[in-house]
């Protein structure tokens, strides 16, 4: 009888330590489980104020900068902006004290993943997309880690959310005038070179150099500088008196695009504008939307290669109406790139010091990219 008590003893016993344990397994289990919940909820709503390099600086931080950026420039550009407090910087250790990242998406250095997660990043730290490739020229190869990440685009697109222009054409102001100052005669009569192109890439997406052996065909003299068309003119873009001296000697300045993409005006022609020489456009942007008409000739105003040869050798031989053209042209002028640029960083340090008016998340790199489709060119024959 008495061994009979003494097992139902041990038994009710063991059945009372086993709940015991498992309770304080419980226990110990939901005390974890809660506080990695809080640290998770905490990096949410414990969020500093926008990060500052020192008491009163915006920092930018250029996560892969181009190498042809100039940093120097950029940071005294920025000194003369209506919001004078921006400064850009290279260095990625001072990523968390940034108040923007511009991630270049068409260069080397962008990380499979983000560097800082979402979790661990400011809330107002702006995460921005840079490029000025048009899209035929690379790939956006960004995974899901990617996604509502990055918060403005910084384009050469003109509904950008910080436009990123090559260039500019302006109206000259009363005190920049040159017209009465040149002879236009004497520059028309200085012309030894019916049209001149420079051009470094072939067989690219516009066709421009199938659509220049057509303009050929039809009697258009084009002196080619650059490694196309088995050409033994080398490239001048390192000499710019050599640069000068072809221009003042063309009549006509080919300034073809390698893709036909909307917006996509490149230094070939805003860097040429200013010379004694009239441009032919051709590319995807409406030139004569966003340019002054009648400094320029814009390919798609005949259709094809055929056309526009026969327009350019009368026009070319038309002493009174090529320098009326040029008397247009300079009453506009083309601004040095560095000022161009310099109202875009403006403009980004502006949204900075209002990040609440502008604050806005982009899905995915590829949903701005493929809002701005290129087209394939139709004027060739």
């Amino acid at each position: 009888m008495w061994n009979l008590i003494q097992l139902h003893l041990f038994d009710c016993l063991t059945k009372r330590q086993t709940c015991i344990i498992l309770l304080l397994l419980l226990t110990f289990s939901c005390i974890v489980y809660l506080a990695i919940e809080w640290a998770f909820i905490r990096q949410w709503i414990n969020v500093s104020p926008i990060p500052l390099y020192d008491n009163n600086t915006l920092l930018i931080l250029w996560y892969n900068k181009p190498v042809w950026i100039n940093e120097f420039l950029v940071n005294k550009g920025l000194g003369t902006c209506p919001y004078s407090n921006c400064k850009t910087t290279t260095s990625k250790a001072l990523i968390s004290k940034s108040a923007s990242v511009i991630y270049v998406i068409s260069s080397d250095g962008v990380p499979r993943i983000p560097p800082v997660s979402a979790a661990h990043r400011n809330k107002d730290q702006a995460w921005v997309f840079f490029n000025l490739e048009p899209q035929t020229l690379y790939r956006i190869n960004f995974g899901p880690e990617w996604t509502y990440v990055m918060n403005w685009s910084m384009m050469y697109h003109r509904d950008a959310d910080i436009p990123y222009p090559y260039g500019a054409i302006e109206l000259r102001n009363k005190s920049q005038s040159v017209r009465d100052k040149k002879n236009y005669g004497a520059i028309f009569d200085g012309k030894s070179v019916f049209a001149s192109w420079f051009v470094s890439h072939c067989h690219v997406q516009s066709r421009r150099d199938e659509y220049v052996e057509q303009m050929q065909k039809y009697g258009v003299q084009i002196h080619i500088f650059g490694s196309c068309f088995k050409n033994q003119l080398s490239l001048p873009k390192n000499d710019p008196q050599k640069i000068d001296k072809v221009l003042y000697q063309s009549k006509f300045y080919l300034a073809f695009e390698n893709s036909f993409c909307e917006d996509y005006v490149t230094e070939k022609f805003f860097e040429r504008f200013n010379s004694d020489t009239i441009m032919v456009v051709r590319g995807g942007t409406n030139y004569t939307k966003y340019f002054p008409p009648g400094t320029f000739v814009n390919a798609a105003d005949f259709g094809n290669a055929k056309k526009l040869a026969e327009f350019l050798i009368r026009f070319g031989n038309n002493k009174s109406e090529y320098t009326a053209m040029l008397r247009r042209k300079d009453m506009y002028v083309s601004p040095q790139p560095q000022l161009v640029y310099c109202k875009s960083y403006c403009k980004l340090c502006e949204m900075l010091n209002n990040v609440d008016k502008y604050r806005k998340t982009y899905k995915t790199i590829r949903e701005y990219v493929d809002s701005k489709p290129c087209t394939a060119p139709k004027d060739i024959e």
